[in-house]
């Protein structure tokens, strides 16, 4: 019977990018959070995700924080995403490397990178930084 779980969520994952991936579904935000709520096992989930974060404030605010919850195996696409010449777009990854903690590790010379080269002053919204330390939650030995 665990083969039949496993199929039930690999299906209800791909029906939630799908829905996530029409742009005139105004259900989008939800859909991220619940992507999200799945962590690891949204896996498949994360190009859409991705494609996400180029959209409104709202869902690209969802779309980041799922992404950091499915963790290490978004770590590569949100370091290309860090040089989008869309600074929201840079944000919301470094946001996501963030939410995913000791997962993002690897994204460490990266975000070091960002921040001595001066990026991260032009990293600001809304009246705050995003994460005023682009290594905070990644945890210990991350700066």
């Amino acid at each position: 019977m665990v083969g039949w779980g496993h199929a039930i969520e690999n299906a209800t994952v791909q029906s939630k990018i799908k829905a996530l991936q029409d742009k005139n579904n105004p259900e989008r935000v939800r859909i991220a959070r619940e992507l999200g709520e799945l962590g690891p096992r949204a896996k498949a989930a994360i190009p859409a995700l991705m494609d996400a974060l180029k959209d409104g404030p709202d869902l690209q605010e969802e779309a980041s924080w799922a992404l950091g919850q499915i963790g290490s195996a978004a770590v590569p696409s949100l370091l290309k995403a860090i040089e989008d010449r869309d600074i929201s777009v840079k944000i919301a990854a470094i946001t996501a490397l963030q939410w995913a903690g000791a997962d993002a590790k690897p994204a460490v010379p990266t975000l070091v990178k960002v921040m001595k080269t001066g990026d991260r002053s032009r990293a600001h919204r809304g009246g705050r930084y995003s994460g005023l330390h682009p290594l905070s939650g990644i945890g210990p030995g991350a700066g």
